[in-house]
């Protein structure tokens, strides 16, 4: 009982520290205005974005390319012509033809099938592109998509955690900021200085642990990999429970 007590408390302090980082490193692009926050979403559009293309050039460009006469997709790295022809359905990925011929293995036409984390980066971007940065579909959430390894992907506390000890508690495991409340309950609807939460349940884009890992501004020099990403994503958006 005083073990699992014990390890409780860890868990909590590994946040609450996190929590005072945010409180004194918020990003001036966060605007308090009337209560309200204003994410930087762009940043995480720019991310996926680029991000995206280095995948479809890695996986795709060979045959779907700006000189491309065998195929009806011409050029897989221009976004404008994918979204203006029909590919790509900005916002809604489950729509989008480019998307769901990855998640359904019709492409790469006889090459190796992405794997689920790219699979997720692909999905976040053409979400990102019609303003959607609340919507997780596909692959890594598991289902029959066709995705394979991304249903590993359960987003519990129990995998946050362990991603909050390997890659944060070497910087942010000593001295705390006073009047923290180390009740997990409470570190849910903590705030930041510009009216962000850092853990907004159900809610990734209003979640500023969420947005610091995306956009590679948390850890600092050592960003987190896809899958981690998508682990504290998929918690947040599932309801922060503590599991």
């Amino acid at each position: 009982m005083r073990r699992n007590m014990g390890k409780s408390v860890f868990y909590f302090v590994v946040l609450a520290v996190i929590v005072s980082v945010f409180y004194s490193n918020c990003s001036p692009t966060h605007n308090s205005g009337n209560g309200s926050s204003n994410i930087n979403t762009a940043a995480i559009l720019q991310s996926l974005q680029t991000n995206s293309l280095k995948i479809l050039t890695d996986k795709c460009s060979s045959c779907h390319n700006d000189a491309t006469v065998n195929s009806t997709l011409k050029d897989i790295l221009d976004v404008n012509y994918l979204e203006s022809s029909g590919f790509i359905d900005p916002g809604s990925p489950q729509t989008s033809p480019l998307y769901m011929s990855i998640v359904d293995q019709i492409m790469p036409k006889n090459g190796t099938p992405l794997s689920a984390e790219d699979i997720a980066i692909l999905r976040d971007w053409i979400a990102a592109l019609g303003g959607n940065f609340n919507t997780f579909i596909g692959a890594v959430d598991g289902g029959n998509t066709g995705g394979g390894s991304g249903n590993n992907v359960q987003g519990t506390f129990t995998q946050v955690n362990q991603i909050l000890q390997q890659r944060c508690v070497n910087c942010h495991g000593g001295q705390q900021k006073p009047n923290l409340n180390l009740v997990y309950a409470q570190l849910i609807v903590e705030t930041t200085a510009a009216n962000l939460r850092v853990i907004t349940p159900g809610d990734v884009s209003n979640s500023r642990l969420y947005q610091s890992v995306v956009t590679n501004s948390m850890p600092q020099g050592n960003a987190l990999t896809n899958t981690q990403k998508e682990i504290i994503r998929t918690w947040i958006a599932a309801g922060a429970r503590n599991d």
